[in-house]
C-alpha cells in the first residue's frame, strides 16, 4: 500500500528539487527528510564519447543517470533506514538540474508503527 504524501511536504520536496544543479545532500521538513542528487558533467562523464553527437552523448548521459538511480536510492535506504527512517517514495527526474536529479523521501519511523 501507497502512502499518501501530505500536500505541504510535495510542496516543499518540488521547490527543493527545482534547484538542483550538481549538488548531493539533504533538507529535512518535519519527520520528513529529502535525499538527492543532481547529475552534472563530472557525473556522467564515464559514457561520454568524443566520437558521437552531443545529443546522442546527451541521451547517454540520462540514461546512465536514470540506470543508477536506484543504486543511489538502494544506498540511501541503507543509510537511513537505520536510523529510523522509513523510504516513501523516490526516482529520477530527467527534467531537472542539468542531466536530471536523482531524490528519495523519507519519514521519521513512528513509534509502534511500520511505517
Amino acid at each position: 500500500m501507497r502512502q499518501e504524501i501530505p500536500r505541504d511536504v510535495l510542496n516543499w520536496m518540488w521547490s527543493i528539487l527545482e534547484t538542483v544543479s550538481d549538488e548531493v545532500s539533504t533538507e529535512t521538513y518535519g519527520d520528513y527528510l529529502l535525499a538527492f542528487e543532481g547529475w552534472s558533467g563530472i557525473c556522467i562523464s564515464e559514457v561520454w564519447d568524443e566520437k558521437l553527437s552531443t545529443e546522442e552523448n546527451e541521451e547517454r548521459a540520462y540514461a546512465y543517470a536514470e540506470e543508477e538511480s536506484d543504486n543511489i536510492i538502494e544506498e540511501w535506504r541503507e543509510r537511513y533506514e537505520p536510523e529510523g527512517y522509513v523510504f516513501i517514495d523516490g526516482g529520477y527526474e530527467r527534467g531537472l538540474g542539468l542531466y536530471g536529479v536523482t531524490w528519495a523521501l523519507f519519514r521519521k519511523r513512528r513509534r509502534n508503527s511500520y511505517i
